[in-house]
């Protein structure tokens, strides 16, 4: 009877359920500890390349003492699973892993049945026969690979001393060879029924793809456990498409290779055989149950033995869920764990990360958790319970929802921000959410928020709430508020009255509300005037005049809500001074005047010299008068006083006098005789007179002979002082005088004379002479003294106001 080793099957991966195994310490039989494990677990454990690594160190890991033999009860049952023996797990898996122990499992023998003829011994050919090869068939096997050999006929010569099912005892396990290698194209021999019979054996070829080694893929023990002839004949039964290659020797043990295209599965099969042809079937256990030692190879058993044995349950995956979340509580809910033994469920929660928590016991499948901190984060287990034995968790974790805030308020407004702040809630928050007209516009960390970027001059409504999570959120708080409107620009002041202040201004501000504008007064004593309008332009009446006004205006919107002042200084107009008064010297003018009504800062003074019409001088003075020095004399010149405030956009009207300096006679005045009837008279200006004046001189000229005065005024410049007087008498003396004239005042007469030219007529005297003295008037002395009289008398007459002379002649 053939017995197999470790035997390998490669089937589809499968994905299962995460698994958890469990060494049951106290001894059961298989059908008892099968019993407790569907009970408490899910099954007795399966095995396969996945978990065998984790199942072996299970075992390591409890394993107290270093018995090798020792075993526990496994999944696997010979006839669980019907004619295929060892091809189910007891949870109905296909068995795609093995690891039996060498010579196990011990297979059931198998009677062949008495032929009717002979049968013959094949001898093989060629390489095969180890004897002459002299090595065994692992080293045969290994000469061959990659070549070609062939196998001639072997023809009957005796009877047959054992059948060829004897090579495979178990015909399932052959049909499921076969399944795993069903392909024709490493095709060795074919196996024919168990009640067929040949005479010859077929040719074949072997062609592997690869090399095989003559050492088997598991190790085994080399001492057989029966001898085997290597001249008996082989009898195989069929199974039409496995593809086999069987290499025999003389030696102990022989290794099967079953190889697969497909799969490239190598099975490994430990054969004994027996010089006599028979397999005694000494141990074999009929339905056996399967132990895996303590090292991890598997042994059958019989099924009553009481052994530890190994569980398997998946692992519990449900779905826990908190809803109906309030403040300070919510509801847990989870899926049932798999099975019919859940005995209860334990729900533990308490806040995250931290280590005091709540342990509770349910049946059902829902808890009303109680009693929780606000906005805080809540851990959640649920655990079954199975036959006492807690199983793993399935966690979750949610948010209590924040508390509301308190206390919202606001700290400062401006035209472009609104600064809020508030109290924290109760319990835990993350953040702070601020809502604007609905829209969230930020996210704080803190207990205030400066929401900034906003329009001048509108409403908003704001909405905080606490936020956990970033999306989980407490009751909010509102509250509205307009912002302030932005200030006025180009605030005016016309300060052009003496009374009044005319002020204007523009907003920039497009509100959607309408705008009011507060104007406010104030002098040094403080507010004088304040009024709230629509408009933009007002007067202030009834100030005083040259005073300095603070004038503020700001916008206004809801009645109330007041926009950043804008203020500028304005002032009334000063009032014009009274009883401007002059007086003057030749070279200096002295003003005064009158304090004018109202308040002023200082005044300015000027003078200026006719006819220039921009200033000669100009200063200023905080007192009520003024002295101008150093000008010209004769001259014409005009005062202006000016009222001024301090800042001097508009000064009062200027209060004007005009006055002469007083005049300085003019200078080398002189006149010459043209002829006799003209005299021209020069002279020179007055002293320390302009140039650029124009002045105006008086002149007078008398002729006494002919009772004669006349005045003429000239207006001359400095540059021509002459005139030429006409339609005088010949030989006549003038008189001339010259001053210079200024306003109502004159200069000293500066006097000359001169004589027009004589038109001479003759006049005859004849004097008669009588004396009582013979011959007297013929004396020389006589005549003498006679026209010294004559000529005192015409003296006296004449004097030298006309040109005249006497000049005695004698007649012949």
């Amino acid at each position: 009877m053939l017995r197999f080793g470790p035997l390998f099957l490669l089937a589809a991966s499968v994905v299962w359920a995460d698994e958890d195994y469990f060494l049951i310490s106290f001894n059961n039989t298989w059908d008892a500890a099968r019993n407790y494990c569907q009970i408490c677990f899910k099954d007795l454990t399966t095995i396969t390349p996945t978990n065998v690594h984790l199942i072996q160190n299970l075992i390591n890991v409890n394993r107290t003492a270093p018995n090798l033999t020792s075993g526990y009860w496994i999944g696997l049952r010979q006839n669980f699973s019907g004619s295929i023996p060892w091809s189910q797990w007891s949870n109905n898996d296909s068995v795609i892993y093995q690891n039996w122990y060498p010579g196990r499992p011990i297979l059931k023998k198998i009677v062949p049945p008495v032929p009717t003829t002979p049968y013959t011994t094949a001898s093989t050919a060629g390489s095969t026969a180890g004897s002459t090869a002299g090595s065994t068939a692992g080293s045969t096997a290994g000469s061959t690979a990659g070549t070609t050999s062939t196998f001639g006929t072997t023809t009957t010569t005796g009877p047959i001393t054992q059948p060829y099912d004897e090579m495979i005892q178990c015909p399932t396990l052959a049909k499921l060879i076969h399944c795993l290698n069903e392909s024709d194209e490493f095709l060795v021999t074919r196996i024919y029924s168990n009640t067929e019979l040949s005479t010859t054996t077929q040719p074949f070829s072997i062609t592997p793809t690869q090399p095989f080694s003559s050492t088997p893929t598991q190790p085994f023990s080399s001492t057989p456990t029966k001898p085997f002839s290597s001249t008996q004949t082989q009898r195989f039964s069929s199974t039409p498409t496995m593809s086999t290659t069987i290499y025999t020797s003389t030696a102990p043990t022989t290794t099967i290779f079953t190889s697969s295209p497909s799969t490239s599965l190598i099975t490994s099969v430990s054969m004994t055989t027996s010089g006599s042809g028979l397999e005694s079937d000494s141990g074999y256990i009929e339905d056996s149950c399967v132990a895996m030692l303590n090292f991890g190879m598997w042994e059958e058993k019989h099924c009553y033995e009481q052994l530890p044995f190994i569980c398997y349950d998946e692992r519990y995956v449900g779905i826990v869920n908190v809803s109906n979340v309030t403040y300070d509580g919510g509801n847990v809910t989870w899926s049932p764990a798999q099975g019919e033994n859940v005995q209860n469920y334990i729900i533990v929660y308490g806040v995250y990360n931290s280590s005091t928590n709540v342990t509770m016991n349910g049946t059902g499948l829902s808890e009303q958790l109680t009693g929780l901190i606000p906005g805080t984060r809540y851990l959640v287990q649920v655990f079954p319970v199975k036959c006492s034995r807690q199983l793993n968790s399935q966690d979750t974790s949610f948010y209590t929802l924040p508390k509301q805030i308190g206390n919202l308020s606001i700290v400062s407004v401006g035209s472009t921000f609104i600064n809020l702040n508030w109290s924290a809630p109760i319990g835990g928050r993350e953040s702070y959410n601020i809502y604007m007209n609905v829209s969230k516009v930020f996210s704080s960390q803190n207990e205030s928020y400066n929401v900034t970027g906003l329009v001048a001059g509108t409403l908003y409504t704001f909405n905080v709430c606490a936020v956990v999570r970033q999306n989980i959120l407490g009751g909010g708080q509102f509250l509205t508020s307009f912002t302030n409107p932005s200030p006025v620009v180009n605030l005016t002041s016309s300060n052009n009255e003496s009374s009044s202040i005319i002020a204007w201004w523009t907003s920039l501000d497009q509100p959607t509300f309408p705008y009011s504008y507060n104007v406010s007064v104030y002098n040094d004593s403080g507010l004088i005037f304040n009024v709230t309008q629509p408009n933009t332009l007002i007067r202030v009446s009834y100030l005083t005049p040259g005073t300095n006004f603070t004038l503020n205006v700001s916008a206004v919107v809801n009645g109330s809500i007041a926009g950043q002042a804008v203020n500028i200084q304005a002032y009334t107009t000063p009032q014009t001074v009274e009883n401007l008064s002059l007086s003057s010297t030749s070279d200096s003018i002295f003003a005064s005047w009158k304090q004018p009504n109202g308040s002023f800062f200082r005044f300015s003074v000027e003078l200026y010299l006719d006819p220039i019409n921009t200033p000669v001088f100009k200063n200023s003075t905080k007192v009520l008068n003024y002295n101008f020095t150093n000008l010209n004399s004769t001259a014409l010149y005009h005062v202006s006083v000016i009222t001024h405030v301090e800042k001097d956009t508009y000064p009062s009207m200027p209060a004007t006098a005009s006055i002469y300096t007083r005049p300085m006679p003019p200078e080398n005045v002189r006149s010459t005789t043209i002829n006799s009837t003209t005299i021209q008279l020069t002279w020179d200006p007055p002293k320390n007179a302009s140039s650029d004046s124009v002045i105006t001189y008086k002149l007078t000229y008398t002729a006494p002979f002919w009772n004669q005065y006349t005045t003429v005024w000239n207006k001359t410049g400095t540059s021509n002082n002459s005139e030429i007087l006409y339609d005088l008498k010949s030989g006549t003396l003038y008189k001339f005088t010259v001053a210079a004239y200024a306003g109502n005042d004159t200069s000293m007469d500066v006097p000359t004379n001169s004589t027009t030219d004589p038109n001479y007529k003759n006049l005859t005297l004849t004097m008669l002479c009588s004396s009582i003295i013979t011959l007297n008037c013929k004396n020389d002395s006589v005549q003498y003294t006679f026209l010294n009289l004559l000529k005192k008398s015409i003296e006296n007459a004449f004097h030298k106001n006309i040109v005249w002379s006497l000049e005695w002649k004698k007649r012949n």
